[in-house]
C-alpha cells in the first residue's frame, strides 16, 4: 500500500472527505482548480497516461 492510498483511507476513517463535499466547499474547489491549472499550464492534451494501482 502507498502513502497516497492510506492517506485516503484514513482520511475517510475519520470522516474528512472534502473531495466529496466540494459542492459544499467554494473555496476548496477554487483551490483546486487553480492547482490543476498551474500544473497544466503549457502543457496539451493528451497528458499522459493516468496509472492506478492493482493491489
Amino acid at each position: 500500500m502507498n502513502a497516497t492510498s492510506t492517506f485516503y483511507q484514513v482520511s475517510y476513517r475519520i470522516g474528512f472527505h472534502s473531495w466529496d463535499d466540494a459542492a459544499e466547499e467554494p473555496a476548496f474547489v477554487e483551490t483546486i482548480v487553480r492547482l490543476f491549472e498551474e500544473e497544466e499550464s503549457g502543457r496539451y492534451p493528451p497528458y499522459g497516461q493516468a496509472h492506478r494501482s492493482i493491489h
